[in-house]
């Protein structure tokens, strides 16, 4: 009764607080929830992949203002990008 008691009081708030820590706020661009280096905690369903080869100056906002663009030409429903880190592959996802 007692190691239960202790499993209580101790592991379980420091199960809470390592979970606690993976936690974010999601940016939007033009309505889409962007990840970049991260992957959304909700399940989802990849709709595609949109990429681009070459930036005008390789800015890192405009490889994402032209993936945005293409994510919503090409897949209207989409909900959100997951970039990579190069930002020249962009997956586009609906949630579930």
């Amino acid at each position: 009764m007692k190691k239960l008691l202790f499993l209580a009081l101790f592991a379980l708030p420091v199960m809470c607080s390592a979970q606690t820590k993976a936690t974010a706020t999601v940016d939007r661009s033009d309505g889409l929830y962007i990840f970049v280096m991260s992957l959304p905690t909700s399940e989802y369903t990849s709709l595609g992949t949109v990429t681009k080869k070459i930036a005008w100056t390789g800015a890192p906002d405009e490889m994402l203002k032209d993936q945005v663009k293409k994510v919503k030409k090409e897949y209207p429903e989409a909900e959100a990008i997951i970039f990579n880190i190069s930002m020249d592959r962009a997956e586009a996802i609906k949630f579930k």
